[in-house]
């Protein structure tokens, strides 16, 4: 809750209006995160696969459904791994997904209906600075 407060109060104190921007929560600029988006599909799509591990927030956190998940520690233990978390239906999800489409709350930005979580992740030193990252991955149960 405190973080939210942070942002809130940076994004006043900044002058700009927190209804003017989609993901004020995220601490990141609507430009930021669009352009940390198609950052993302384009890395993605072109099977770019130390691109997209620099996209991301560690650990990561990899869901088999709701009740199973696992954590993936670094850079490394993700490239190891990057066909079973980045799964055709996966990267599907993020290549088709339409920036106008993306849905944003309080936990993060939602890419593809969920298969995959973005969230500002911000510096706890003055000043505060963000940026956003993917933190999730949703594969489906047993995937």
């Amino acid at each position: 809750m405190r973080c939210l407060t942070v942002l809130v109060t940076l994004i006043v104190l900044a002058g700009v209006r927190a209804d003017a921007q989609r993901f004020f929560t995220t601490g990141v600029s609507d430009k930021g995160v669009q352009a940390y988006f198609e950052q993302l599909q384009k890395a993605v799509a072109g099977n770019q696969r130390t691109v997209v591990a620099g996209l991301v927030a560690f650990p990561l956190r990899v869901n088999h459904g709701a009740r199973s998940h696992v954590m993936v520690a670094n850079r490394a233990e993700l490239l190891r791994r990057y066909d079973a978390i980045f799964t055709p239906a996966i990267r599907s999800a993020i290549v088709s997904q339409r920036y106008a489409d993306l849905f944003a709350n309080v936990s993060g930005v939602a890419v593809g209906k969920g298969a995959v979580w973005l969230k500002g992740i911000c510096t706890r030193r003055r000043p505060v600075a963000c940026h956003i990252a993917l933190i999730s991955v949703n594969l489906p149960p047993g995937g």
